[in-house]
């Protein structure tokens, strides 16, 4: 056996399964996190090669079909190689079949449940949920299933889930000269489920990279120690979150310092709403009564709900913007209404807003309260 992430032959089994599963996701996370990124530098630095592009944005379900094709072609010598433990032996023609069958389950789940999860209201087709149980069952197979071959193994005594690892991840690293946990410091800010992912790898791989950097600890020497380990990180980590937290608090509650960090971040928004509208929308006017954004129809039916909602926040913004009001405390409720969305080609009328009298002339946008109400109130 052998757990290298890309081999064409040998077989894997359940447990090397998903530590390659869960570094493939840390690799899409990564790849997208850097996607992320780029757009936003581009907008808010060059909105006007943004402007250039003959397309703002792409298809959700094109995006999600390119990103499961990625890591199914990442994942398939995982894939290969578990058939092969799952069946016991090494037939290439068989292994081809099924790792092909399991890689076009993992299309269709990587690519149409994100477009679902996407979606604020999805149409409920009993047929297509059948579809996804089932292909999510069978792909749960691959972790769940017992391997003919790695069970006549003789198992490691080392093996066995470090909560120390998972909880503490690169403090624990520390305790244990374990330098690959310092990578927790970087993919957290990554974001994506790449931290969490990594965290469950530094559970499942901890006793072992422990051995690599401590060889003279003996086996039961080695989980006396983690285990007293353990019991350190579930006093140390929820005390350290609680002075970080404590001194974030600290701050903001100091006068000068909220009103620090409210003007700057006033002004970041103002910026990225200004720069977002400059580079997506092809003209912006204002009259009395309507602030029109004008907009490609296709670069509209393009966007997820998510991406639509936040235009019209940007637009929102930009007309705070441009009128001086400010946006951190509260949205006049006519500014809203009164943002109006049209196609560029025909001038026809895309989206617009209507909230109720009932939440008064402001919408508080604390903790984005008004994304809600302005989500549930948009209408084509």
């Amino acid at each position: 056996m052998d757990n290298k992430l890309f081999l064409s032959t040998g077989f894997l089994g359940r447990r090397n399964f998903i530590i390659n599963y869960l570094y493939i996701q840390i690799i899409i996370a990564v790849i997208s996190s850097i996607y992320s990124w780029l757009s936003f530098f581009l907008i808010l630095f060059f909105p006007s090669i943004v402007k250039t592009l003959p397309f703002k944005y792409l298809p959700d379900e094109l995006l999600a079909l390119v990103s499961s094709i990625f890591e199914v072609i990442l994942l398939y010598s995982s894939v290969k190689r578990r058939v092969a433990d799952i069946i016991g032996e090494d037939n290439q023609n068989k292994l081809w079949i099924y790792a092909g069958f399991y890689n076009l389950v993992a299309i269709f789940l990587f690519s149409y449940i994100p477009k679902l999860i996407n979606s604020y209201i999805v149409e409920f087709n009993f047929g297509i949920m059948v579809l996804i149980s089932i292909c999510f069952i069978t792909f749960l197979f691959l972790f769940c299933k017992k391997g003919k071959l790695s069970s006549k193994e003789e198992p490691n005594p080392i093996i066995k889930f470090n909560w120390g690892a998972c909880i503490g991840t690169w403090i624990w690293g520390l305790f244990n000269n374990v330098k690959k946990a310092l990578l927790m410091i970087i993919l957290f800010f990554v974001g994506s489920g790449a931290g969490f992912n990594f965290a469950l790898i530094c559970g499942i791989k901890g006793n072992e990279w422990v051995k690599e950097s401590k060889k003279d600890l003996s086996n039961k020497e080695l989980h006396s120690q983690q285990q007293k380990q353990t019991k350190i990180m579930c006093i140390l980590i929820p005390l350290i979150i609680a002075i970080i937290f404590t001194c974030i608090v600290q701050i903001v509650r100091n006068q000068n310092c909220y009103n620090f960090l409210t003007t700057n971040m006033e002004k970041t928004i103002k910026i990225i709403a200004k720069n977002t509208t400059y580079a997506v929308f092809d003209k912006v006017e204002y009259s009395d009564n309507e602030y029109k954004f004008y907009l490609n129809i296709n670069d509209w039916n393009n966007m997820s709900n998510t991406d639509k909602t936040e235009l019209f926040e940007m637009a929102v913004y930009r007309v705070l913007s441009d009128k001086n009001l400010p946006c951190l405390e509260s949205i006049p409720v006519e500014i809203i209404n009164n943002t109006i969305f049209y196609d560029s080609e025909n001038g026809r009328y895309i989206l617009g807003c209507n909230v109720p009298e009932e939440y008064g002339k402001n919408i508080s946008v604390r903790n984005y309260y008004h994304r809600n109400i302005i989500k549930t109130h948009m209408h084509n």
